[in-house]
């Protein structure tokens, strides 16, 4: 368990860790984990790190989410919690002391909701899947033509504004390994000014971010992680501390 994340997986054979703060069970390339970890950081709230080893799970994590899948979230004498979105929902509001990220409106709230589903259900997660899943070159043309989509719902530095929101946390992290992803397939993209220069500039403004600075590694580990991923070797462990902001997670409180 560690405030940083940088902490090896726990495996089956690991005990429990006793939860005596908030605590997120996470794996540190798992975008779902990191929409948490980005807005937890953005928020400046104070959280535990615990990963967990997708391939070796402990059975007593099933205790913490039936499913058996990361994240959740625990407190002390409260449930855990688990589904990212729902999780990040319930942050925001329970820690509105720290700064609202998702729109109070409620119809601002919905139309939120909505543009994430636009562009990870609709557009993103099927190209992305492809390339994760398939060999071929023909997946990584598809999911760079994708990006044109994407390119043309940025009006602003961010997806809903001028300054980060909640839609821009919620599907970070799935553009955050692309470029990764797409070399291990064979490919070479990397958000270029010439087709996609509103997504360059907000990921730029993104990765400028100390809060997602503190959650993101070098592409050299992106690359280790989802070439041995690809082929059924996942390594949960690859690159641990080669992030020197990971301290900043425990200390942006």
């Amino acid at each position: 368990m560690e405030k940083n994340g940088e902490s090896k997986a726990l495996r089956k054979e690991d005990a429990r860790p006793e939860v005596t703060e908030l605590t997120l069970y996470s794996m540190r390339f798992c975008p779902y984990a990191l929409r948490i970890r980005a807005l937890l950081n953005l928020k400046k709230i104070p959280y535990n790190v615990v990963n967990i080893d997708y391939t070796s799970k402990p059975d007593w994590y099933f205790e913490v989410n039936p499913h058996g899948k990361v994240p959740s979230l625990a407190e002390p004498g409260k449930g855990s919690l688990y589904e990212s979105l729902i999780v990040c929902e319930y942050l925001d509001e329970e820690f509105e002391g720290a700064g609202k990220i998702m729109a109070c409106d409620p119809h601002d709230k919905a139309q939120q909701r909505l543009l994430i589903d636009r562009i990870m259900a609709d557009t993103l997660l099927p190209a992305y899947r492809d390339v994760r899943m398939k060999d071929g070159t023909e997946h990584v043309d598809k999911l760079v033509t994708t990006l044109d989509k994407i390119e043309n719902m940025l009006q602003n530095t961010f997806l809903t504004g001028d300054t980060v929101g909640f839609v821009d946390l919620m599907v970070w992290p799935w553009f955050e390994h692309l470029p990764s992803l797409i070399k291990v397939r064979g490919g070479n993209y990397d958000f270029s000014d010439e087709r996609h220069p509103k997504l360059k500039h907000w990921m730029d403004a993104l990765r400028n971010l100390p809060a997602i600075k503190a959650v993101s590694y070098p592409e050299e580990v992106y690359v280790e992680y989802f070439g041995g991923a690809t082929e059924g070797k996942m390594n949960p462990d690859v690159g641990l501390g080669t992030n020197k902001e990971a301290n900043l997670s425990s200390k942006l409180s």
